[in-house]
């Protein structure tokens, strides 16, 4: 259930209704505004938060970074939970952007644990009060700062299906925070730990999918949502796909689909099609810094990309990478209930959809176990049959999105996740030997 706030903010980046200074009035009318969070979102909300006449001495910045950061725009930082404030008299405003949709459920919970009744999200206020887009067209702007995945006014352009005119009624909508379409099975590295298991699919699992599958897994999907606010091309290495310039053409004519990234590792040479089509449309690239672990011809390609991109002005980031053991992938043999609890909790839940050549999944475990052939769970996937009717393969997401646990649930859990000191270790990991290795990459890739 949304508090009336929530449901302010919504309305006014819908552009439904415009409750600007009902909004401002409820900020200001706290003696303690909390922002969670110094980096660069933070900073842009703190220092809205003054343009509007909130006074300097009721604010102050939660991070980690006390220390480092002591201030911002001229607002004290301190260190999470420190001061024991009156909740009554309390607004704490998540500026966590990383993943905003994710970390808004954790810090949620340690609100609610904390006892802080007055929270909202940074997204929120920010789609609502501070970005000026109005039209798709406009997006590119969403690259800079804000998580496309959680905004309501990016939602509020894309989405199919308006308030029926006058009622203020919505009807239901099938909207996804974000969804990655996996285009192939290849890589151009070879990370010991890769979280996409690319060194474990046999020889003729190591594949690009085709053009015509991929474009009829667009189709399928655009027909039965209402919207998806974030999309990404995924791999495997998308730039090795020999059809991406027409991929990323396709996925950006629909209308109800949000932003494109693509994600790279960027040690793959990258056509001057890809380029053109880039510079032409909506597209960024991430960027996976692994330069810790590659050869120096490889960080070569690597910079090179960045500046071939830098001069284009095709928008871009390099992303520093925190890494974690991934699963075995070795079943647990979990009781249902826990298997329910798993999903219950599981932090990504909503968050991490996958297609890959003809299927929809869930999470990715499920395509994972899938793709590699661990098991073949029909429970926790949909095929995207085009004779289906858009209604019906609606009802069929659904039905996977509703249900109380995925058995692929039995994959997680694992207690030696452990963090890794290095991102993008190269070489074969005897962890995951159980799953198979394949052959070490020919340089002819690179």
């Amino acid at each position: 259930m949304k508090t009336e706030i929530e449901s302010m903010l919504e309305q006014t980046s819908l552009g439904e209704h415009d409750f600007r200074a009902e909004i401002m009035a409820y900020i200001n009318g706290f003696s303690h505004v909390i922002l969670r969070g110094g980096g660069g979102f933070g900073r842009v909300i703190g220092k809205f938060l003054l343009e509007i006449g909130v006074d300097r001495n009721k604010l102050c910045y939660w991070d980690i970074r006390a220390g480092e950061l002591r201030e911002i725009n001229g607002i004290p930082v301190l260190s999470p939970l420190s001061e024991n404030l009156d909740r009554e008299q309390t607004l704490a405003i998540n500026c966590l952007n990383n993943h905003a949709a994710l970390g808004a459920r954790i810090w949620d919970r340690v609100l609610v644990s904390e006892k802080h009744q007055h929270y909202i999200q940074g997204m929120d206020l920010f789609s609502a009060l501070i970005c000026k887009i109005k039209s798709r067209l406009e997006t590119r702007g969403c690259f800079n700062i804000c998580e496309r995945s959680n905004c309501k006014r990016l939602l509020g352009i894309v989405v199919k299906k308006k308030p029926h005119s006058g009622s203020g009624v919505v009807p239901d909508r099938l909207v996804f925070p974000s969804m990655a379409f996996i285009i192939n099975q290849k890589c151009t590295l070879q990370c010991a730990h890769c979280n996409q298991y690319m060194n474990h699919f046999p020889e003729e699992g190591s594949i690009h999918f085709s053009l015509q599958q991929i474009i009829q897994d667009i189709d399928v999907v655009s027909d039965a949502l209402d919207a998806i606010l974030s999309v990404s091309i995924v791999g495997g290495e998308p730039f090795l796909h020999p059809d991406l310039p027409e991929i990323i053409e396709h996925m950006s004519s629909k209308n109800n689909f949000g932003p494109l990234t693509i994600g790279s590792n960027g040690v793959c040479k990258i056509s001057g099609a890809c380029l053109k089509v880039m510079e032409k449309l909506n597209v960024q690239v991430r960027f996976s810094d692994y330069r810790v672990s590659i050869n120096e011809k490889q960080k070569k390609l690597f910079d090179a990309n960045v500046r071939k991109l830098s001069t284009r002005g095709i928008s871009h980031f390099v992303a520093s990478v925190a890494w974690s053991l991934p699963s075995t992938l070795t079943a647990q043999h979990h009781s249902e209930q826990h298997k329910i609890q798993l999903k219950k909790n599981c932090p990504g839940l909503g968050l991490c959809e996958r297609v890959a050549n003809g299927v929809y999944y869930p999470c990715p475990v499920s395509c994972t176990v899938d793709s590699l052939h661990l098991a073949d769970y029909g429970s926790d996937k949909v095929i995207l049959d085009p004779r289906c009717s858009p209604e019906e393969m609606r009802e069929k997401i659904r039905a996977v999105q509703a249900a109380p646990f995925y058995q692929c649930c039995d994959y997680c859990g694992e207690k030696d996740r452990a963090a890794l000191p290095q991102p993008g270790e190269q070489g074969i990991s005897l962890r995951y030997a159980h799953l198979g290795n394949k052959k070490r990459l020919p340089s002819s890739l690179l």
